[in-house]
């Protein structure tokens, strides 16, 4: 029988095993989002709307279903479409809702230590560099990482490379044998902690951490191959920050996370994040009407 606990992912803990395996666990700070979730879920289910957990596809405009998954300590919300997940960030900046302060929130949680995904994060007794570079885990490694420019960046910059906790240690071996074995962080060590000191933040489309890199200010770079930053989940976030001169980034993104056409939610910051997401709802069942049978000579 499907039950309610069957139908909700994030926080399921057999579904957490599968993804990051027994060693990990996530922030208990994001336990606030636990009924964000149910309330999504639910709406969902009223609805007829399909949904999945940490998930990225190319579907129709005429999307079929809604991912949703953790960005920055917010539950996130898109169809599996990325013109429609472009035309949300386009959206938001063009609504006339009123901005609030979500870099003070983001600085605020940095000091903190609330910041990382995962618990049990170790403090370092490194000096932090100017520069810090931020790759993704294992399962995207090779696929997507510029290799060549994180060797150049090392050679040229005094940097700091801090590899995804989801990495293997043939892969943190191979960033010490290409990069300097002095110039590798631990994978378990606290992120945030260099990237609020650094100067500049090498990240890549599939990484909150370009988000928060943005909201302290940090001068901002990629890492991933061109052509692989379209499949990334963040892409319609990390991109539009990529693409915003630095000194318009954190009041454009304090506009597009307070506007329900973001399909971000976070009972922290938020007054009413039920309407923001009935409201999302709303507004994206009609743009998946709107496209409703312009590509249906294409469809299998």
């Amino acid at each position: 029988m499907d039950t309610k606990k069957e139908r909700l992912e994030m926080f399921n803990i057999k579904e957490q095993i599968k993804r990051i395996g027994p060693t990990l666990q996530k922030n208990k700070f994001l336990g606030d989002l636990k009924p964000v979730e149910e309330f999504f879920v639910d709406e969902c289910i009223k609805r007829g709307i399909d949904h999945s957990y940490d998930v990225t596809a190319s579907q129709y405009p005429e999307w079929e279903t809604l991912g949703y998954t953790e960005y920055a300590t917010n539950f996130i919300v898109a169809p599996l479409n990325n013109d429609l997940r472009r035309d949300m960030i386009m959206d938001s900046l063009l609504s006339p809702e009123p901005s609030m302060a979500w870099d003070k929130y983001y600085q605020q949680i940095v000091l903190n230590k609330q910041a990382n995904k995962y618990s049990d994060r170790k403090s370092s007794r490194k000096k932090v560099r100017d520069s810090l570079l931020v790759p993704v885990g294992t399962n995207k490694f090779l696929q997507v990482l510029d290799i060549q420019k994180m060797i150049e960046i090392c050679e040229t910059e005094n940097a700091f490379i801090k590899p995804h906790p989801l990495t293997t240690h043939e892969y943190v071996g191979m960033l010490k044998d290409k990069c300097g074995e002095v110039n590798v962080l631990d994978r378990d060590d606290d992120l945030y902690q260099f990237l609020s000191g650094c100067k500049k933040v090498y990240s890549t489309h599939y990484s909150e951490s370009m988000l928060y890199a943005a909201m302290l200010g940090k001068d901002i770079d990629v890492i991933d191959k061109l052509g692989q930053h379209y499949k990334a989940g963040f892409w319609h976030y990390n991109s539009h920050i990529l693409r915003t001169p630095k000194e318009a980034r954190i009041p454009q993104l304090n506009k597009i996370l307070s506007s329900f056409h973001s399909g971000v939610f976070n009972p922290r910051v938020d007054k009413d994040w039920k309407s923001k997401m009935t409201m999302y709802l709303d507004y994206i069942e009609e743009r998946r009407d709107h496209f409703a049978g312009m590509y249906r000579h294409y469809k299998k």
